[in-house]
């Protein structure tokens, strides 16, 4: 395969996997992607989405550590409020 193609089969690829195929006037086009054919996009609009997803990633890893910091609070908050009478 020369670079060209290769180029093109990359491109092709990374369409399948993001979902981007060329859209059809038919209803049903939506549901039978079969015999759709992939778009052709540039690195560019990979590389946006390659970034748009690395930074959805980073946001759902930076609120499930939140979630754990405010359970972990609220957890050290009860046990505060149960030993209230024994610190004091």
């Amino acid at each position: 395969m020369d670079t060209e193609n290769r180029d093109e089969y990359l491109r092709k690829e990374f369409a399948r996997a993001f979902g981007w195929f060329e859209h059809r006037d038919v209803m049903y086009a939506r549901y039978d992607r079969a015999d759709e054919k992939p778009q052709t996009p540039t690195w560019e609009q990979i590389f946006i989405e390659v970034g748009r997803m690395l930074n959805r990633s980073q946001t759902l890893t930076n609120e499930f550590r939140y979630d754990s910091i405010e359970q972990r609070l609220t957890a050290t908050e009860d046990w505060i409020h149960s030993k209230k009478d024994q610190l004091l």
